[in-house]
């Protein structure tokens, strides 16, 4: 029988320790088997050799008398002792005496394995040098010692496992393992043994391959080139040996000894040839190493083995019959449920795959499985009992985590609402108690079996389930499978939870797509509105000038003029030009708004004052006003007058569009405290907007009114003043639905522009102007920067290279460096190193077009604020530089430099 058991500590020290201790061959019994090695020995010789060694003189004379109890007197001398005795004999009688450490003793725990290794090694010896007679007969001699010492490795691990002490302590096995598991169990092997045991005796060279490479695959043998044809002879003699003895083979035993047959030229030759006289010889030789001399009793008592270990191997292809049976129940269920979960896309079809698979097993009677969501405070799952009855259940959870059973859950039976109710008695993953070790298995608590359910996001559930009567207990193989889909539940589970993330996050994803598209037209209007203010601003300009030169002639020839119709026509003149000039206000207003003059403003006091103001107007018209304004609406920071005109630009353009039928206007405001905002909103009823026209409607001159009704900067104007005030402006409106503008603005102005980039710098004085120095090599750059600071007000110095830069700061009080870093005779870095050094708190801004990434991470390490790159934003630009005089610490005065 194969030997299974787990290695044993330290045993392959155990053994070396043991063939370390043997004692080396004396040069008296070397010498002895060298004149052993052929027939034509000279007697006196080994007379002379023998009687030499007292030890070897007394062991020769004892196994001659025991073995020749036939004899009428006792053999007394080495002389007589060769004469009865014969080359044959007398070289088993010198191997006995070389290997008697190794010798079986009744006393040992492995005797009996010891006497079959021993038998099976002198029958090897024999029908090893009866293959050499009909092969190599040069070798007849070699053979048979080759063959009687091939095993020796095997019988020094017997040795060292007879000492009782040692193998208490290592568990030792109860038989001498089999070459299959010598590995597995010594961490070594036989062969090795051997031949470490012979290079310890100095034995020929040919013996210890004998001994080290008997078990090497035939097809190998003969390209090791190292005494293959013994080795060869010993091999087969092995093979043959163990069918001499009825002995258990490997299993590939029939395809080596084809082989060898072949190697050795021996196809032809029968079994019976080569074993002819073996069991004779085997009977007389049996004697010398104290051995069973009968060879049947050998051979009955292997096949008794054999029988006990075919019995042993027919209870364990039952158990493993069974245990295939388990296991193919268990897989197909759980292949089934892969099947079914595959398709389960939500928790109702997770619970209704794995009810429907066990529902059509026989040996479960009924189950729950049910996972428990405390973020919810939500147990949801399924029970099933029997084949065809099935039903879910949701229960909510209170703060304690515990089901809360109302009139929904009436129909559940108490006997599955106590144990879903113990459910945290279960919920947890390792035991303390048992060094940390996971606990993620089936437990049975009579009559329930219960499966954990554990996800990554610490989500817990169950699967319970009841066995039916004919089914006693779950084996080994289906707790097993039941782990497993235990697996596949958790595993589908997360897939669900995975699966619902990534949807929430598409829909997150699109409003965020949505909002950054709105944003992005918002900040295109705004892009639109500024550059249409810079050209209405310069066109505004370039026209005043001419224009108050022609107003002026034209009063200066009404004064002169007698004549009526001329005096008419010169009025008219000058009505038009007051009528551009109130447009090219407009413009400019719209171009550049002045900045508010905040004050405390009561919204709901300014819309009343709108109302009452155009009261009259539109009751004209057949226009009704409703007002909605909650008490809550706190007081703001506003300009009250641009607040004003924006509400009346709005009430005027809701009176246009509903003037000819009548209708209503609505006016409501609230607060939005979350937001920290007021809103506002004026609604009517009027006929809507085209929407090809809403995107245009923010713009300056665009209008649907007819003409002379209005300028189309009303909406332009207000969205410009709302934006000053760090409000946002919006309307709506469909075809035949009227039009709604809303106007949401920041309860606590003061608090939000301290935060802003936009205002000025809260320490500055009084009409203080700051002086920003630009350096540049680029001259059109310089410009750019002196117009655009020039026109937020600020005092520009520039420069064209760093030298000069160093000059001015020298000479000039300046608040703020605009920096480029690649210029001519001294780079920007260069510049800025300078400039920490001896300005420390002068404030600098990067401003570049081809520099590194490196470069501008080194500025930003050696002081500079913030480095921008080319081309720039120039709202942003303005807001950086803002932001940067913001921070110089209050009560530095001192000028710079």
């Amino acid at each position: 029988m194969a030997h299974t058991q787990a290695s044993i500590p330290r045993l392959e020290k155990r053994i070396l320790t043991t063939i370390e201790s043997v004692k080396p061959l004396s040069p008296v019994l070397l010498k002895v088997l060298e004149q052993l090695r052929t027939d034509d020995a000279d007697f006196n010789s080994l007379n002379k050799l023998i009687s030499s060694d007292p030890s070897l003189t007394t062991t020769v004379l004892h196994r001659v008398n025991r073995a020749s109890l036939g004899l009428q007197h006792e053999v007394s001398s080495i002389e007589q002792a060769l004469s009865f005795l014969g080359i044959n004999s007398l070289r088993c009688l010198v191997l006995s005496f070389m290997v008697r450490n190794f010798l079986p003793q009744p006393d040992s725990p492995l005797y009996q394995q010891q006497q079959k290794l021993w038998s099976h090694c002198l029958a090897t010896a024999i029908i090893a040098r009866n293959i050499s007679e009909l092969t190599y007969p040069e070798l007849i001699n070699e053979s048979f010692v080759g063959g009687l010492l091939h095993d020796l490795g095997k019988v020094a691990v017997a040795q060292s496992l007879q000492d009782d002490g040692f193998a208490a302590q290592a568990q030792m096995p109860k038989e001498i393992p089999d070459l299959v598991h010598e590995v597995d169990i010594l961490d070594t092997d036989h062969s090795l043994l051997g031949k470490k045991l012979g290079e310890k005796w100095r034995l020929p060279q040919q013996y210890i391959h004998g001994m080290w490479l008997h078990h090497q695959p035939v097809q190998a043998l003969g390209s090791m080139d190292m005494s293959s044809e013994l080795v060869s002879i010993i091999k087969l003699a092995d093979l043959m040996a163990h069918d001499f003895l009825f002995d258990r083979r490997a299993p590939m035993e029939t395809t080596e000894r084809t082989g060898l047959l072949n190697q050795l030229a021996l196809e032809d030759v029968v079994d019976q040839t080569v074993l002819s006289g073996v069991s004779q010889e085997f009977e007389a030789k049996a004697a010398f190493f104290n051995l069973e001399g009968d060879w049947r009793k050998i051979q009955a008592l292997a096949l008794e083995e054999a029988k006990k270990d075919l019995s042993e191997m027919v209870l364990e292809l039952d158990d493993a019959n069974q245990n295939l049976q388990s296991s193919n129940r268990v897989l197909q269920i759980a292949n089934e449920l892969a099947l079914r979960l595959s398709k389960a896309h939500s928790l109702p079809e997770l619970f209704s795959a794995v009810t429907d698979t066990y529902q059509q097993r026989d040996f479960f009677q009924a189950g729950v499985i049910y996972i428990v969501d405390q973020d919810s405070r939500l147990l949801e799952g399924s029970i099933w009992s029997g084949q065809n009855r099935t039903r879910s259940i949701m229960i909510f959870l209170d703060q304690d985590g515990q089901p809360v059973w109302d009139r929904q859950t009436e129909s559940v039976p108490d006997s599955l609402k106590k144990v879903i109710s113990s459910y945290k008695n279960r919920h947890f993953r390792t035991d303390e108690h048992n060094g940390g070790a996971s606990l993620e298995h089936i437990r049975f608590h009579p009559p329930l079996y219960f499966v954990p359910l554990f996800t990554e996001g610490d989500l817990f559930g169950e699967f319970c389930f009841l066995l039916n009567r004919n089914k006693p207990a779950l084996t080994r193989q289906e707790e097993m499978g039941l782990l497993q889909c235990a697996n596949l539940i958790k595993g589908s589970l997360e897939k669900i939870r995975l699966n619902e993330k990534l949807n929430r996050r598409s829909e997150e994803l699109s409003q965020a797509l949505w909002q950054t598209h709105q944003q992005h037209l918002k900040l295109l209007q705004t892009e639109r509105l500024a550059a249409v203010g810079q050209l209405a601003a310069g066109a505004a300009h370039e026209i005043n000038n001419p224009l108050a030169i022609i107003n002026a002639r034209a009063q200066m020839l009404l004064l002169k003029e007698d004549d009526p119709k001329k005096e008419n026509d010169l009025k008219q003149i000058t009505e038009q030009i007051d009528r551009i000039s109130t447009i090219l206000a407009d413009m400019m207003d719209f171009a550049r708004p002045a900045q508010p003059e905040l004050g405390k403003v009561h919204p709901a006091e300014v819309l009343n004052r709108v109302a009452s103001f155009m009261d009259n107007s539109l009751k004209k018209n057949n226009i009704s006003v409703t007002i909605d304004l909650e008490d809550s609406l706190p007081v703001i920071q506003a300009d009250p007058n641009q607040l004003e005109q924006v509400f009346l630009n709005i009430m005027l353009n809701a009176k246009h569009a509903i003037e000819d039928g009548g209708g209503t206007i609505t006016i409501r405001a609230w607060p939005d405290d979350q937001e920290e905002t007021v809103i506002i909103t004026f609604c009517d009823d009027g006929p809507g907007i085209d929407p090809q026209n809403l995107r245009r409607i923010f713009d300056p001159f665009f209008t649907t009114k007819e003409e002379g009704k209005g300028t189309g900067l009303g909406l332009s104007t207000s969205w410009g003043i709302i934006d000053k005030h760090y409000g946002a402006m919006d309307l709506k409106s469909k075809p035949g639905e009227g039009t709604c503008v809303t106007i949401s603005l920041p309860q606590n102005l003061a608090r939000l522009k301290a935060s802003s980039t936009d205002k000025p710098a809260s320490h500055d004085l009084p009409g203080q102007k700051h002086t920003i120095l630009a350096v540049d090599d680029e001259s059109h750059i310089r410009d750019i920067l002196t117009e655009m600071l020039v026109s937020e007000d600020f005092d520009v110095k520039t420069a064209e290279n760093g030298d000069e830069a160093l000059k001015r700061l020298d000479r000039e009080t300046i608040d703020l460096v605009l920096l480029d870093i690649r210029m001519p005779l001294r780079n920007g870095l260069n510049v800025l190193q300078t400039l920490t050094e001896t300005f420390p708190h002068l404030p600098v801004l990067i401003i570049t077009g081809q520099a590194s990434r490196e470069e501008m991470r080194q500025a930003e390490a050696m002081g500079a604020i913030k480095c921008i790159r080319k081309p720039f934003h120039i709202k942003q630009l303005l807001k950086e530089i803002r932001s940067a005089l913001d921070i110089i610490p209050q009560g530095d005065d001192k000028p710079v430099g």
